[in-house]
């Protein structure tokens, strides 16, 4: 990639060496990362226009986001793991046996964060925007010369408001008064950077875009901590619009920053029960 280091010089080191490219390595190859050294605004303002206006409209929805303590971690698990199967993740899918056991060993070093929606006070915050929008329209249409077009989108908006109050009213008696919206585990790694290693999101209620917001919050907090970077973590490398996991890639690029290409993985074949492992592995 432009700007980056080139290994291929080292990759060959490596391979005299017996040293071969493992094809599916446990390590990821290709990252996505934003640097952290502008202030938050223009930061925020180098984002794609969609993105931005996505984190300002979860924001006017009231959407809450709590770090979780380790027995909330099932709420966790579980959605990640619907997000994995619907994804067909499931082969990376892992136990809550596994997060717990980060949150035991990386104590203050591990954030997981949830995205929750308390119904009932963004109904509040939906009604107060409408008796707001009401009195500006009433105000529009005592004078609707040169203002038909302020009318216009102001109708439209109230309409809106009313559909996401009707939205609301049946999550509320689907689904109770609070629901669980997005989450995400992230690693705080000295200073240097936060890393965001896992995450998983509510299908039903993607729109209310809950996954963005938690990426501000997080991207705020490893400002306002002084962290170098935020590390966006892994992408798959094939920037195909084709290809299933381009959405991914493009989530992350709306934040802007950059792609990182890592060296990959490699392993070292040290007795013959390498290629026999190899062999296995292929009936497998």
């Amino acid at each position: 990639m432009a700007g980056g280091y080139n290994h291929e010089q080292a990759i060959k080191n490596l391979e005299n060496l017996n040293i071969r490219i493992d094809p599916h390595p446990d390590q990821i190859k290709w990252m996505f990362a934003l640097d952290l050294d502008k202030p938050i605004e223009e930061l925020k303002k180098a984002f794609k226009s969609n993105t931005r206006n996505l984190i300002n409209k979860a924001l006017k929805s009231g959407i809450k986001i709590r770090e979780l303590k380790k027995d909330e971690l099932k709420d966790f698990y579980q959605m990640c793991s619907a997000t994995a199967k619907r994804k067909g993740f499931e082969h990376e899918n892992k136990p809550l046996e596994y997060y717990e056991d980060f949150y035991d060993c990386f104590k203050k070093d591990i954030k997981y964060w949830m995205a929750e929606l308390n119904i009932p006070e963004y109904q509040k915050t939906l009604k107060s925007q409408k008796q707001i929008l009401e009195k500006t329209l009433a105000a529009l249409e005592k004078s609707p010369v040169g203002n038909r077009g302020r009318i216009k989108e102001a109708k439209i908006t109230i309409e809106g408001i009313d559909k996401r109050l009707e939205k609301a009213e049946k999550i509320k008696e689907e689904d109770g008064e609070k629901i669980q919206l997005s989450c995400g585990m992230f690693i705080l790694s000295g200073k240097r950077e936060v890393v965001y290693l896992i995450a998983g999101n509510a299908e039903k209620y993607l729109d209310l875009n809950a996954q963005y917001l938690i990426q501000w919050e997080i991207i705020n907090f490893a400002k306002k901590h002084k962290y170098q970077r935020y590390n966006f973590y892994g992408i798959s490398g094939n920037f195909d619009k084709n290809d299933p996991a381009y959405g991914m890639y493009e989530f992350k690029k709306g934040f802007g920053g950059y792609v990182i290409e890592l060296i990959g993985g490699f392993e070292m074949p040290v007795t013959s029960f390498y290629h026999l492992h190899k062999l296995r592995s292929k009936l497998h």
